[in-house]
């Protein structure tokens, strides 16, 4: 009877695997020495952009250098408000909020008017404010590959602590 069980439990796992070829839009990603996955992106159709994917990030980030090659490219940034955003260390920092007209992940997905918090020296992150609104997204790892199910909503804004 546990066998049965065992072999009804395994047969109900193996049909719910998750294949990247269940994903409309399928994005490459590269891993670096540690790992860490990163997707390519462009930034108000202007400014090409590295974003590491971090699950346990629950905002955009922009390090300061690419926003200020945004800047410099003529893109459309709207300065918003600050926030207090939790570092990985435990410590909250206040930065400041843009909202920044286009983040496109590949060719067939553009997000518009999105919030990102801006930190000085910082990888620039994909955070959860941007992932969930592809949901149900999935992370692949040969090939490293990043699945979204939609491009999510028109408008992005960051989930964050005022102060």
């Amino acid at each position: 009877m546990r066998i049965l069980g065992f072999f009804i439990a395994l047969v109900f796992l193996l049909s719910f695997q998750t294949r990247a070829d269940d994903f409309p839009i399928r994005l490459n990603l590269t891993k670096s020495n540690g790992n860490t996955l990163y997707v390519g992106a462009l930034l108000a159709n202007k400014v090409a952009a590295s974003f590491m994917i971090d699950t346990g990030s629950s905002v955009v980030v922009l390090n300061q250098k690419t926003l200020d090659e945004l800047k410099a490219a003529g893109g459309t940034i709207v300065k918003t408000s600050q926030m207090g955003a939790r570092l990985a260390n435990g410590r909250i920092r206040m930065v400041q909020r843009y909202q920044i007209e286009t983040l496109s992940l590949g060719e067939d997905c553009a997000f518009r008017n999105v919030e990102v918090a801006v930190m000085k020296n910082s990888n620039n992150i994909l955070g959860m404010s941007l992932l969930t609104t592809t949901a149900p997204f999935a992370i692949f790892s040969q090939p490293a590959q990043l699945g979204l199910s939609q491009c999510g909503s028109s408008q992005l804004h960051i989930a964050a602590v005022e102060h």
